[in-house]
């Protein structure tokens, strides 16, 4: 260690004009000369502890980005002092551990012994359990309370489903305030996605007029600009249904088609390659006597991820380089509203190459044991969408970009480990169709949360997308009665796969629906409570006279 009369703590790589930066910086803030103040400058090999973990056997430790690697310095710290070691003792067990099952895709990294298995003892596992004890007991209690003030048992029947919102809130609070965000850990990708780590970014759409197709190449066109960090390993498509129809071909399909292939080849030749135009025809949905794409959304990812696997599949290629689609590991779906953001894209990839993070399949219960099949980002809302009219202002909340968020928690992600799906995220081919392919036809509508089920989903809060917002009510209240229906539908659903779901993932499901009837039930507790008060006040009145 040497120190200097600078300003701020100087890390190998930083060049003196980022140092005099940022002495001035800390000068301005806190009034201080440089001469006063004296900075750390961290000398290569200084760092004994972070050395021991670099010959991690996996070869991964190096090729981290700096907040896992800050990530497994703080585990290191943490467990070096709750077992009374030195950081350095510490690194080296951790070390020898992961030495000592190099053959172990993960056991062989040093991260299973930080992270999973803290120097060979079992991590605690939460099912999440304790929290719907908790919130059962404690809104049982209350709406109890209530029924007794107010003297009768409607009362706390009525109001079992709005405290269970309030009771929610509270316990949700103080959880995110005492476990800290838990981030999956990821690569850095400094020279690009590699090979192994070949992705296809699809967004889902339909093509319900000519001017879709052009509108949804431009949206390709912005992705692939904001994600010049990736290199030649991420590709762009459009993942694309015909309208419902009554048959299986209209008189105006052509045109809608060749729109869009003309606006996809247009972008393959500007830039040379690099997108795609996937269509699959419409199928007869005999129950709703129409003909459409086979399971919607869920039904094309699934078909994509066929194709990627060399299965045999009905989606055509319609513009781009079809032999290249063998090789790709994931699958970045997006919706014809989503925004990719600058670094978004190179994130996720990183994070589903991490080895903690690569997916582990239990055959007979065709679930994701270990590691992640799908991994979500945090979805803001679109600034332009949350502007756009009065309503959108009001509900929609603060649209855009924070600057200064940077990670947030999610309780089932922080308590339980499992994250979820939102239907915005990167998924592993392979898990995707070992795990999805047999879902129940027709019936899953929010086929996203049972997905992430199913693929043990992961949550990144400190990476970010945004997505569009409805601009009048009708339409908000139109997709909340989707999701709705999607929720109760996903009930059905749990029965059937009980014995694949983990405790955690149950109780979420659960939940949302019980989320759903929240305002129906404050709607009709109020409702009540003036009718029967209205009908008292004349018995009332009457009485004293």
């Amino acid at each position: 260690w040497s120190a200097s009369p600078t300003s701020t703590m100087r890390q190998e790589g930083l060049s003196a004009a980022s140092v005099a930066q940022i002495t001035e910086t800390v000068t301005n803030e806190t009034g201080c000369s440089a001469e006063q103040i004296r900075v750390i400058e961290v000398k290569p090999g200084a760092d004994a502890a972070g050395a021991v973990l670099g010959r991690d056997p996996a070869g991964a430790y190096p090729l981290m980005d700096e907040r896992t690697t800050a990530l497994y310095r703080a585990r290191l710290a943490k467990i070096a002092a709750r077992e009374g070691l030195s950081e350095l003792e510490c690194a080296r067990r951790v070390l020898e551990l992961a030495e000592a099952h190099a053959n172990d895709a993960k056991r062989g990294h040093v991260g299973w012994w930080l992270l999973c298995e803290p120097l060979g003892r079992p991590g605690r596992r939460r099912t999440g359990l304790g929290w719907a004890a908790a919130l059962a007991l404690l809104t049982a209690l209350i709406s109890a309370a209530l029924g007794l003030v107010s003297g009768g048992a409607w009362t706390a029947l009525l109001s079992l489903l709005p405290v269970s919102a309030l009771v929610k809130g509270a316990l949700d609070a103080a959880l995110l305030r005492a476990l800290p965000p838990r981030l999956p850990p990821r690569m850095e990708l400094a020279d690009g996605v590699p090979r192994e780590g070949r992705t296809l970014c699809v967004v889902s759409a339909v093509l319900a007029k000519p001017e879709d197709g052009p509108a949804l190449a431009a949206r390709l066109e912005e992705f692939r600009l904001a994600s010049r960090d990736c290199g030649g390993e991420l590709r762009f498509g459009l993942l694309c249904d015909l309208p419902e129809a009554a048959s299986a071909r209209l008189e105006g399909d052509d045109a809608l088609i060749e729109a869009a292939r003309g606006a996809v080849e247009g972008l393959n030749a500007k830039y040379g390659g690099g997108f795609y135009l996937l269509l699959r025809p419409r199928r007869e949905a005999a129950r709703d006597r129409v003909w459409r794409g086979y399971e919607r959304k869920r039904g094309a990812l699934l078909e994509l991820a066929r194709l990627c696997s060399g299965r045999e599949n009905e989606l055509e290629v319609l513009s781009g380089e079809a032999s290249w689609l063998g090789g790709v590991k994931y699958i970045l779906t997006l919706d014809a509203d989503t925004r990719l953001l600058p670094g978004s894209a190179r994130e996720l990839i990183g994070a589903m190459l991490h080895p903690l993070n690569r997916a582990e399949l239990d055959r007979e219960l065709r679930r994701v044991s270990s590691g992640r099949g799908v991994i979500h980002p945090r979805i803001g809302v679109e600034l332009e969408a949350s502007e756009r009219t009065l309503f959108s202002r009001t509900a929609a909340g603060p649209g855009g970009v924070d600057p200064y968020v940077s990670a947030g928690g999610e309780v089932w992600m922080d308590l339980t480990g499992c994250g979820g799906f939102a239907g915005k995220g990167i998924l592993d081919v392979r898990a995707l169709l070992e795990c999805c392919s047999d879902l129940p036809e027709n019936l899953v509508l929010s086929h996203d949360a049972v997905e992430g089920a199913l693929l043990h989903g992961g949550y990144m809060s400190d990476c970010l997308l945004t997505d569009g917002f409805p601009a009048a009510s009708a339409a908000f209240f139109k997709r909340s009665h989707r999701w709705t229906r999607g929720d109760w539908q996903n009930l059905a659903v749990l029965f059937r796969l009980r014995r694949r779901l983990r405790t955690a993932d149950k109780l979420r499901l659960i939940d949302s629906a019980r989320h759903s009837l929240v305002s129906p039930a404050a709607f009709a507790a109020v409702t009540l409570a003036l009718l029967f008060r209205a009908r008292a006040s004349p018995r009332r009145a009457s009485r004293r006279r």
